[in-house]
């Protein structure tokens, strides 16, 4: 980083006494400071260091941001049992994310599948993405049978730095079928 700041000088005659302003870099951690104009004072040509130096500078970039999107709650949560036959099934991210195609039927990143007893046959459905509540939401075509499920999101998930999920995030619950009339 670039700042303007001043050196100190303690002159012989203390009349002479003034700062002089030099042109500075300096790491972001504060590390390797460097005069890059280097001002003699008028009192001392000699001078070689400052005795006081008094930046004000800040980052001008925020850090960035390498950290993959996380998946903070599902529902339902992970072993549910006894769940609605006519329950969306949801994913709420720590930060915003995007790779949910709204209204696909066939989405490649949010998939449910049925387990038991049929042995992972995919659910038929729509997946869709609420901005407002970092919510990825996929709501069946019908009624879910009663069985184990297992839903998935998968890693063509991202975040706003284009940081993709690390590993495929995948929980499971049984429902209690649809209710009888």
């Amino acid at each position: 980083m670039v700042f303007s700041g001043g050196w100190i000088h303690e002159c012989t005659n203390s009349d002479d006494n003034r700062p002089d302003t030099d042109l500075f870099t300096i790491d972001v951690d504060g590390s390797n400071l460097t005069d890059i104009t280097n001002t003699i004072p008028a009192c001392d040509p000699e001078a070689g260091s400052p005795r006081d130096v008094m930046p004000s500078w800040q980052p001008v970039f925020a850090p960035s941001d390498t950290t993959p999107p996380e998946v903070s709650e599902t529902y339902p949560s992970n072993n549910a049992t006894g769940v609605a036959a006519t329950a969306n099934i949801t994913a709420t991210f720590l930060e915003e994310v995007s790779g949910i195609d709204p209204n696909t039927p066939t989405n490649s990143t949010f998939k449910v599948v049925q387990v038991k007893p049929t042995g992972n046959v995919r659910v038929s459905g729509m997946a869709s993405y609420n901005e407002s509540s970092k919510k990825a939401i996929f709501d069946p075509s019908g009624s879910l049978a009663k069985g184990l499920y297992k839903a998935t999101i998968t890693t063509g998930v991202k975040d706003k730095a284009d940081n993709e999920l690390s590993e495929g995030y995948t929980w499971r619950f049984t429902t209690a079928g649809p209710s009888k009339k």
